[in-house]
């Protein structure tokens, strides 16, 4: 039986060290995750709740940033990239300021436990990710069979799993991905989803492709 997965997240709202690569062309990082605080400024009414939200649902690669002058904040979760979730959630807080001011700033971050504090850009398999990976689409795997994984540049991944053919496996990972990346991009004002496409960050790409032994 084929089996097909497809997950999307908003792509902006609303290490213990490295571990093994799941290919080569990505990193995996630990199953933890821990918050970094960014700035000591004290959070109006409505961000301390996104915050408490972003907080009590941690997933790496995360960012929170917040109006200095407007009781509004933006946050990303799960994001493939550090430097592509801090990017996201400034572009966020920027988009829902009323008065255009672009008076925003990052106020935290998730990383992976045990990644320095100071860390400046970091990729990989966002957390969701990497917990999918191992947990479902490794698992599903049957012998003979061909198998992919695919991830856009923000946070969305999809896996396809039992097929006859590996570029079967692929073609089928890679649009659910887009289908994924395509619904999120519905919810974004079009000024938004002009920014996304820009940057490429709704492109996906596959980090796995392989045939069950």
């Amino acid at each position: 039986m084929r089996r097909l997965f497809l997950v999307f997240c908003a792509m902006a709202m609303g290490l213990a060290g490295i571990v093994a690569p799941v290919s080569a062309e990505v990193l995996t990082f630990g199953n933890g995750s821990r918050l970094i605080k960014l700035s000591k400024a004290k959070l109006q009414p409505r961000q301390r709740e996104e915050f408490v939200e972003f907080r009590d649902f941690p997933g790496y690669f995360g960012a929170f940033a917040f109006n200095t002058r407007e009781d509004k904040g933006t946050f990303v979760r799960n994001y493939h990239s550090l430097e592509t979730a801090k990017q996201a959630a400034m572009m966020g807080c920027k988009f829902n300021d009323k008065n255009k001011n672009g008076d925003c700033a990052l106020y935290a971050l998730i990383l992976p436990k045990g990644m320095k504090s100071n860390t400046q850009q970091a990729v990989g398999l966002g957390q969701r990710g990497l917990k999918a990976f191992n947990k479902v689409y490794l698992p599903k795997q049957k012998k003979g069979t061909f198998n992919a994984f695919a991830i856009s540049g923000t946070s969305n991944w999809s896996w396809a799993t039992d097929y006859s053919s590996r570029s079967k496996a692929k073609s089928v990972a890679l649009k659910a991905c887009k289908k994924g990346v395509s619904e999120s991009l519905a919810t974004f004002v079009s000024g938004a989803r002009r920014a996304i496409r820009k940057r490429g960050w709704h492109k996906c790409r596959l980090i796995d492709a392989s045939q069950t032994r």
